[in-house]
């Protein structure tokens, strides 16, 4: 077998042990804890609630960022409306309107990317509560078309 070392361990059987222990651990943690998980009568609800806890946090999130967003714009609009009418002739007119449409596009753009993605991840959810039928038919029509 292997190598003798100063304690009188064979370095093959210490190797030996390491990997049976790894084995019991892996195999305690993936299937046994798996097997006793889908034993559960009540784990699809549970993995449901979970799933659109996690969503709904996400879409928090993004809704915080929505209202961050809008709250800069509207304080850029105020502010550039309030100083064209204090202010000196070269930030009034042309200038003026050009700047502020060039300070929020930016912020427009990031909004419109939000919502997208608050959006999407509302799809996605919905999607996944009734086990993916969108995806179920493109794959469908796909199945079809290719003769399978």
């Amino acid at each position: 077998p292997g190598r003798a070392t100063r304690r009188g361990h064979t370095e093959g059987g210490c190797r030996e042990t390491r990997a049976s222990v790894l084995e019991t651990y892996f195999d305690a943690w993936f299937v046994h804890l798996a097997d006793f998980a889908l034993s559960l009568p009540r784990l699809p609800n549970i993995v449901g609630f979970i799933f659109f806890y996690v969503f709904a946090q996400a879409l928090g999130l993004l809704w915080g960022f929505v209202v961050i967003i809008l709250q800069v714009l509207t304080r850029r609009l105020v502010d550039w409306l309030v100083r064209s009418s204090t202010a000196p002739e070269d930030f009034v007119g042309v200038t003026g309107a050009v700047l502020l449409v060039c300070r929020c596009y930016v912020l427009l753009a990031t909004l419109r990317v939000l919502v997208l993605t608050a959006g999407g991840l509302w799809t996605l959810a919905w999607e996944a509560l009734n086990h993916f039928p969108t995806v179920r038919r493109v794959l469908e029509r796909s199945g079809r078309r290719s003769g399978a």
